[in-house]
């Protein structure tokens, strides 16, 4: 096992060190320990599924999945599959009205046997997660940190992600096929001379890692 250590260069990487891992030492945290220095473990192994450690799952996008949203795709990281629709509406929550600016968001939801066993819907029971609720608003401030929403006018568009498989990372394949679909409700509404120029501010993508010390 090696251990990359916090050792900062001028070019902002870290160096490898043969060294052990640094004993932690007394202060605030979960039991009152941190680690002197914040590393990241390179396991030899590989994974039960034959992939390395920092060896992402292949990754496989599906553009214009539905027929009917602005934006739809299937997003596939590894055994995870989400889809994600965009939809626009000619409007916005009461209170942006009259702002002139648009409004951007996500709602995310598993199918009850997306996983081993089943569960129940959250509609069944009536209120949602606080798992749900986490997620999807991570996803939607994900997505509204890349759009101008002056340049998106008075419209709302929503990220619908509905988790049809969950084989881990299901939030970052959802945040990830979110922005696609996004991308293609806009492109939508500029063909159709809804809006006169590109809201989209710069790409966002997601992924998840593993960090020990």
């Amino acid at each position: 096992m090696d251990c990359v250590r916090c050792v900062q260069r001028g070019n902002g990487t870290l160096a490898p060190s043969p060294e052990p891992p640094c004993p932690p030492r007394e202060g605030r945290g979960r039991g009152g320990v941190l680690p002197r220095h914040y590393g990241t473990r390179i396991m030899s192994d590989s994974r039960p599924s034959g992939r390395q450690p920092d060896q992402l799952r292949p990754v496989v996008i599906q553009r214009g999945f539905t027929r009917h949203a602005e934006g739809s795709v299937l997003v596939c990281f590894g055994e995870t599959r989400v889809l994600c629709t965009a939809s626009v509406e000619n409007r916005v929550p009461g209170f942006l009205r009259g702002k002139g600016e648009g409004w951007v968001t996500a709602e995310y939801g598993m199918l009850p046997r997306a996983t081993h066993t089943r569960s129940d819907r959250e509609a069944a029971r009536g209120k949602q997660g606080g798992r749900t609720l986490e997620i999807q608003r991570l996803i939607g401030r994900s997505l509204r940190a890349c759009v101008d929403r002056n340049a998106l006018g008075e419209r709302a568009i929503t990220l619908d992600c509905d988790v049809l498989q969950a084989d881990g990372g299901t939030r970052t394949a959802a945040i990830t096929g979110a922005y696609v679909a996004l991308v293609d409700a806009v492109n939508v509404l500029m063909k159709r001379g809804d809006i006169k120029r590109n809201p989209i501010l710069g790409a966002v993508a997601a992924v998840s890692v593993g960090v020990s010390w």
